[in-house]
């Protein structure tokens, strides 16, 4: 676009950044924040690049390298970011497209860890009864559940949707904290942001009250402090003889270098101990991520006789990290003829289940199995589309 003096849009903001920089030397400036969004590059001349993503991938090649955020980099990206595709696990950070932008400056992630949650109608349209905006957005989809015949369902939509939002928003918040040389990243707000449409995507509602299901105060200080210790697990499932293995990392955002030693254990859920240890004391440099060990079990869950959650938890100076994970008996089960396993709801399973028999049905999500069927993602939608009038 062009400015009324002939120079572009682009040439103004360069010389409004450069009159920043003259004005007060002590701050750091860029033109915009995620502002290349379909060609993601850095503008020389920036103190810093804030972006999704730092390339935009070839026809056809995939961009999970060049994203610096677990969802939704990339519209309507096919494969719905790393939460999506990965097994599950706490190791993966943004090291590789930090390397691959070839940046020396400071870079940040944009929007990190925005998830949206389901509204609990009845108390957020209440809430705004106290001030001069009238909730019609919430009215309106209250209304549109209500013909739905699931209104009944309020609080349990709320509820999961709250919990798994704050699944999403941790995984997003530690892949951050545990890259070496991240600049740091920026979230939409901490609140839900009803300013452009209805973005119920903060931590918080629009009141700064907690969320159904979601974080706690002290839950959310425990992997997103100046001072975190985060554990490096690559997968979060176990067969009973399988063994176990964890690095454990100490980000020091603080003011200065620290001293820290870690330990750690794994319990049951009534607090049993399976497995202990400790580290010693390490220096982490202040703005570093620092290796406290590696925690290596031969076969820690041999004589664990059912499935069940266990708990691993680490400390360092103070801070204090659990990871659930989960472990399965080596038993396999033997289908004796009374149960049906179907991969498509055929005649056969109609008639069976017409019969009062038992069907297990383990369909490929795909259009043949599941006809009628709409596609969908386990990871919560990112911004508002639910809002969008679709």
């Amino acid at each position: 676009e062009m400015s009324l003096d002939g120079k572009s849009a682009e040439d103004e903001v360069k010389v409004l950044r450069e009159k920043c920089r003259d004005f007060d030397s002590t701050r750091l400036y860029s033109e915009g924040s995620n502002d290349d969004f379909n060609n993601a590059q850095f503008t020389e001349g920036d103190d810093y690049w804030t972006t999704a993503k730092i390339k935009k991938p070839s026809a056809g090649e995939a961009s999970d390298k060049y994203n610096i955020r677990m969802a939704f980099s990339w519209n309507n990206d096919a494969k719905g970011g790393f939460l999506e595709g990965m097994q599950p696990n706490t190791v993966k950070d943004f090291s590789e497209a930090i390397k691959e932008s070839g940046v020396t400056k400071p870079v940040l992630g944009h929007e990190t860890a925005q998830f949206q949650t389901y509204p609990m109608y009845d108390e957020q349209i209440e809430k705004y009864s106290q001030g001069i905006f009238e909730a019609k957005n919430l009215q309106k989809w209250k209304s549109t559940m209500q013909s739905k015949g699931l209104l009944d369902m309020n609080e349990k939509f709320a509820r999961a949707s709250g919990a798994s939002a704050a699944v999403q928003n941790r995984a997003e918040i530690e892949a951050a904290m545990r890259t070496p040389e991240f600049g740091g990243y920026e979230i939409l707000s901490i609140q839900d942001f009803p300013g452009q449409d209805t973005a119920l995507v903060g931590l918080l509602d629009a009141f700064m009250d907690d969320k159904p299901g979601g974080f706690k105060k002290e839950e959310y200080k425990s992997i997103n402090s100046a001072v975190t210790v985060l554990a490096k697990l690559p997968k979060m499932m176990y067969d009973g003889d399988e063994d176990f293995s964890a690095d454990i990392v100490f980000t020091n955002y603080s003011e200065q270098d620290l001293n820290a030693s870690a330990e750690w254990s794994v319990r049951d859920e009534n607090g049993n101990v399976i497995d202990s240890g400790a580290f010693d004391e390490v220096t982490a440099k202040q703005g570093s991520v620092a290796n406290m060990g590696t925690v290596s079990l031969k076969a820690p869950f041999k004589d664990i006789n059912k499935a069940q959650k266990l708990i691993f938890t680490v400390k360092a100076a103070g801070s204090e990290n659990s990871y659930d994970i989960w472990v399965y008996t080596n038993e396999k089960a033997e289908n004796d003829g009374s149960v049906l396993v179907a991969g498509a709801y055929t005649d056969e399973v109609r008639k069976a289940l017409a019969d009062g028999k038992k069907v297990l049905m383990l369909m490929p999500g795909d259009k043949t199995s599941l006809p009628n069927s709409v596609s969908v993602r386990w990871t919560n939608d990112y911004w508002s589309t639910m809002f969008h009038g679709r």
